[in-house]
């Protein structure tokens, strides 16, 4: 009982946080949008998509796993 709630009071902490990072990241890639750097853009949000990947936080789909095994 103890743990689920702490889980759930540092859960409530960083809400505010990842809202404030994402925030972050989404004026980089407007600003990039306007200055139509669009490679820069590109390899921008694959930087945040594998950061995502490897912490945890979004599980590759079972078609990405597998092509990554067999490479």
């Amino acid at each position: 009982m103890v743990k689920r709630k702490l889980s759930d009071l540092l859960d409530d902490l960083d809400k505010g946080k990842q809202q404030t990072f994402w925030q972050a990241r989404l004026l980089e890639m407007q600003l990039l949008l306007k200055e139509k750097k669009y490679s820069a853009l590109g390899r921008r949000i694959g930087d945040l998509l594998e950061s995502d990947q490897a912490t945890g936080r979004i599980k590759p789909s079972k078609s990405e796993a597998n092509k990554n095994r067999s490479e």
